[in-house]
């Protein structure tokens, strides 16, 4: 079902007139294109905010500033237990003022609960997270530009060829 029959919760209004509330298909874009200029990978939080069902309405969080989105952050069941985090983001001139310790570690906070949380993280935010009190599990390796069988049309993994994968659209499996 479509997160836009999600309602709108307002969680938390700061004095300051910063605000968190759930996340909309609009706020998604928004969030993903600050997303997309540190990370070409992240173009999965449409398919996360639609895949859980509609009576899940926490975990996608965003921070409204003077009518403003400048902060996200997402929290989402996983397991039975464990929570994964991503999209922790404050918008460049709103960092310092708060707000992402209010979004994170306050309302986010709250919705995982003891519950064991994953993060995500560039290696750049390694120690800031320590301090926050999370360790290391693993490190993710970020590779760029083309295998060398895509350079000269040969075939891939498991002899599909590029052209058919890249004419795949109809969202069912692949079968060669």
């Amino acid at each position: 079902m479509s997160s836009e029959s999600r309602p709108v919760v307002h969680y938390r209004q700061w004095d300051d007139g910063f605000s968190v509330r759930s996340m909309t298909k609009a706020d998604a874009k928004i969030v993903q294109k600050w997303y997309c200029e540190i990370c070409p990978t992240a173009c999965d939080l449409d398919v996360a905010m639609d895949s859980l069902p509609v009576d899940i309405r926490h975990g996608f969080y965003v921070g409204e500033y003077q009518g403003r989105v400048v902060a996200s952050v997402m929290r989402i069941p996983v397991a039975e237990g464990i929570y994964y985090g991503s999209y922790y983001y404050v918008e460049k001139e709103f960092r310092r003022m708060g707000f992402g310790r209010r979004i994170n570690f306050e309302v986010a906070a709250e919705y995982v609960g003891s519950n064991v949380l994953a993060i995500d993280a560039h290696d750049n935010l390694e120690e800031a997270n320590k301090r926050h009190g999370f360790q290391t599990a693993y490190k993710v390796l970020m590779y760029s530009g083309r295998p060398r069988w895509q350079n000269d049309g040969e075939e891939g993994g498991g002899g599909i060829h590029v052209k058919d994968v890249s004419a795949y659209t109809d969202g069912s499996s692949y079968r060669a």
